[in-house]
């Protein structure tokens, strides 16, 4: 399915092609934990296998899957080549490494030793450095490019907000993994969560997703690239500045609660139930109205199409995973 695009100079297809396909197989693992009875919701309670199937899930199913498609979208919509190979590697084993060893911290039995104190920071700090491995080469071609298209505006924001989760997980982790966490240290962990949450699924995967889902849904549908009106332009300040309001007024809160944030905290999650129904009927106006191209042939969609599912699916998830955080 990768093959669905030109690509720039650096094997960008290549990569997206062994991205996607070890996304799938922490797909497979996450699924097992499930299906053996280990996991959420199989399992009665929340257990380290269920916080072990979500980090496979999340960060190693559907953030490799996003990676893999922006490796292979984001220099066709560009006309730019990707950072480097050595980038798109260190992406793919670190984040694969650090879940591996994230996901392994959360199954050892507590007071197993050293290793389960360690291990979750160990992979935090692993995970990290590949993704900012693999927002730098995301970035590498975008830079050049401005203004980028809209699409491109949803991809920019979600990399951000990427970056603010995964320095939110590695707080998290260095503090449950020393006894010595601060006061202010430990009420981030304690009420933080759920926003590490909201930014990940209702910030990264989702505004990712819908970047893709529109840069590629038209084209494949034989119709105008989106532009800088209509719903396209709504869904994108909509998911944007709702998502950052929630996400911050509700860190902010932790140590200065106020009506205020409160208030703009709602308006702000007002403002993602908006961005998402316009989302959905934005697709639902491509699928009403195809134009197919001549040529193109009779067949499963492009992967950008199915990147409409991580997004609808994060959407769905962010308000019960940072309500279950709290």
């Amino acid at each position: 399915g990768c093959g669905a695009f030109p690509v720039g100079a650096g094997g960008a297809s290549s990569w997206a092609r062994r991205t996607v396909l070890w996304a799938r197989l922490n797909l497979l693992l996450a699924v097992g934990l499930l299906a053996a009875g280990l996991a959420w919701p199989a399992s009665a309670s929340v257990t380290g296998d269920s916080r072990a199937a979500m980090h496979l899930a999340v960060l190693g199913w559907l953030t490799l899957l996003l990676f893999g498609l922006l490796f292979e979208l984001v220099p066709s919509m560009t006309g730019q080549a990707l950072g480097t190979p050595w980038l798109s590697l260190a992406t793919l084993v670190l984040v694969e490494c650090g879940t591996l060893t994230m996901a392994g911290a959360f199954v050892l039995p507590v007071g197993a030793g050293a290793i389960d104190v360690w291990l979750l920071p160990l992979g935090a700090v692993l995970v990290f450095v590949g993704l900012l491995a693999g927002i730098i080469n995301v970035l590498t071609p975008m830079v050049p490019v401005w203004p980028l298209p809209l699409p491109g505006n949803f991809i920019l924001v979600a990399l951000g907000l990427l970056l603010l989760t995964a320095m939110l997980g590695l707080t998290f982790a260095i503090a449950m993994a020393t006894s010595a966490a601060t006061a202010q240290m430990q009420r981030l962990v304690d009420g933080g969560i759920g926003y590490q949450a909201l930014a990940g699924l209702g910030g990264w995967l989702s505004l990712a997703g819908m970047g893709v889902s529109y840069e590629v849904v038209p084209r494949w549908m034989g119709l105008e690239p989106v532009d800088h009106r209509g719903f396209c332009a709504a869904v994108c300040l909509l998911a944007t500045v709702g998502t950052i309001l929630a996400v911050m007024t509700g860190l902010v809160g932790l140590w200065f609660p106020s009506r205020i944030l409160a208030v703009a905290g709602y308006a702000g999650w007002l403002a993602v139930a908006a961005a998402a129904v316009l989302y959905l009927l934005d697709m639902l106006r491509f699928y009403r109205h195809p134009r197919p191209r001549a040529g193109l042939p009779d067949g499963p969609a492009p992967p950008g199409v199915a990147a409409t599912l991580p997004a609808a699916l994060a959407l769905g998830l962010a308000p019960f995973a940072a309500r279950r955080g709290h």
